[in-house]
């Protein structure tokens, strides 16, 4: 537990709290939550530290918070401090090297992306799927969003193709793409297993959060490769990370098709297929490609991200609410004609209609 002392002179500071960093008052002290740590701040009122944090939003200096909040230099200084000690925010103002070095940024994403992964995976759906306490209904409803959302990469990795103007790292994406397109096959698959025709699955309506992430993504196309390529990242798994993937499917297949593994089977070798493929290293191949990394850029990236994380809760929220209600299906709806492409996927002749 940190105690908030005395400042030294910070009246230059311009202090930035990071937004992923979550606080609530617990009796005497305000309690951060950050990269999968709690760090507890006292010496002053528990209130008035939460209401400082939330004001350091990169655009003030001590004397402007204080001067905003009514507050003393010194108060709100040895606040500051305490929090940039703490790791929980920074001082913009000592940024003397406006850019970030591509493995640096890389590291920042892959040190985020654990915490937030712990943070999105402890929402109810995840933990009901996992306890086998989710109807199945919901179960289902998990595998038709899925399904959505990976064929949706022809509507959002095709988009950042097309807005990538980097000739360094479009064939990347242009790779990507062509290993991926054709990947919610594996959801057709396994939905085939339940009892759910192909066409039946195709002709389902995704829920408006399904399209919300699908926007998201989009938006980080048009924003740029960089932007893209993280929140993408966060999607992919590698090493302890893959193998509690690995894990929470086993126990769907406990909980939902103890007699027919052909259900989680096809999502089993999808999550093998991205590792063979090396998916899970996009993001350093992206950034390898860029010689230096603008700090406002890494941070616009890592807001968008965090941005993904909070729509991918709503989401997860949604199917639960939406496949929990009685009597709860799919939503059928007229059928999004797509042409035809050549490849991998479920149609007899090796191609795949959408």
């Amino acid at each position: 537990m940190a105690s908030i002392k005395a400042a030294v002179e910070l009246d230059q500071c311009i202090p930035a709290l990071r937004w992923d960093a979550r606080v609530v008052v617990e009796g005497d002290l305000a309690t951060f939550r950050i990269d999968g740590e709690t760090v507890e701040l006292s010496g002053t009122s528990p209130e008035l530290i939460k209401t400082i944090a939330a004001a350091a939003d990169g655009t003030k200096s001590i004397r402007a918070i204080a001067d905003q909040l009514g507050s003393r230099d010194h108060v709100v200084g040895a606040v500051v401090k305490a929090l940039i000690e703490a790791g929980i925010a920074v001082d913009l103002a000592s940024r003397s090297d406006n850019d970030l070095d591509p493995r640096q940024f890389t590291s920042i994403c892959r040190r985020l992306f654990g915490s937030w992964k712990y943070r999105l995976f402890s929402h109810p759906l995840w933990e009901l799927l996992r306890s086998g306490e989710a109807t199945k209904a919901q179960f289902t409803g998990w595998l038709i969003e899925t399904y959505h959302f990976i064929e949706g990469v022809n509507d959002r990795l095709a988009l950042s193709i097309a807005e990538c103007a980097d000739h360094r790292i479009k064939p990347l994406f242009i790779r990507h793409y062509f290993e991926e397109y054709d990947h919610s096959h594996f959801f057709i698959s396994a939905l085939r297993a339940l009892g759910y025709d192909a066409a039946l699955v195709e002709s389902t309506r995704p829920l408006p959060s399904t399209m919300a992430v699908l926007n998201h993504m989009r938006n980080c196309a048009r924003r740029g490769p960089l932007e893209y390529a993280v929140s993408s990242a966060f999607l992919e798994s590698a090493g302890a990370e893959r193998a509690s993937g690995l894990t929470f499917l086993e126990r769907v297949r406990e909980h939902y098709a103890p007699d027919r593994p052909r259900v989680i089977q096809p999502l089993i070798e999808h999550v093998k297929l991205d590792e063979a493929y090396g998916h899970n290293q996009m993001l350093e191949l992206v950034c390898d490609k860029m010689p230096r990394i603008p700090r406002e850029r890494a941070s616009e990236a890592l807001g968008l991200c965090a941005l993904f994380i909070e729509t991918l809760e709503l989401w997860s929220t949604d199917i639960v609410r939406y496949y929990g209600a009685p009597a709860a299906g799919p939503r059928i709806g007229a059928a999004l004609q797509r042409p035809l492409r050549m490849g991998k996927g479920n149609g007899s002749n090796g191609s795949v209609l959408r």
